[in-house]
């Protein structure tokens, strides 16, 4: 079965760096901007990664967002938050913490290398 990463963002993500990560992971990527969809695809699918921005773009929170990633953590995904926002503040924020609710942080825009790297470490351990 293919792995899948799942990437939650109400932005999307740019389709250079999804292309990135399937080739160069031999993986599926699965873009939504829907929480629900998310869930949905989490249940049908066998997903060994996440990124997900807990964040609008103008820098309101989403609730569904945070609750989802610890949706993740129960089921030992692997989770990146990618946002513009600083880890601090997340932190501060939703009460997520790096380590225990999510196991790596990227700031965007973040280099298509960077990304590969962050999420092949992750999958491959």
């Amino acid at each position: 079965m293919l792995r899948s990463i799942l990437v939650l963002d109400k932005v999307g993500m740019p389709p250079s760096l999804v292309c990135a990560l399937e080739s160069e992971l031999h993986c599926r990527v699965e873009v939504t901007r829907q929480g629900s969809y998310a869930r949905s695809f989490l249940e049908s699918s066998d997903v060994s990664l996440a990124v997900v921005n807990p964040y609008l773009e103008q820098g309101g929170l989403i609730e569904s967002n945070i609750g989802f990633v610890r949706i993740l953590r129960e089921r030992d995904i692997p989770v990146i938050i990618h946002s513009r926002v600083k880890i601090e503040t997340i932190a501060q924020r939703t009460g997520l913490s790096l380590g225990v609710d999510y196991q790596a942080y990227l700031r965007k825009p973040t280099q298509i290398s960077e990304l590969i790297k962050c999420a092949s470490g992750l999958i491959n351990g």
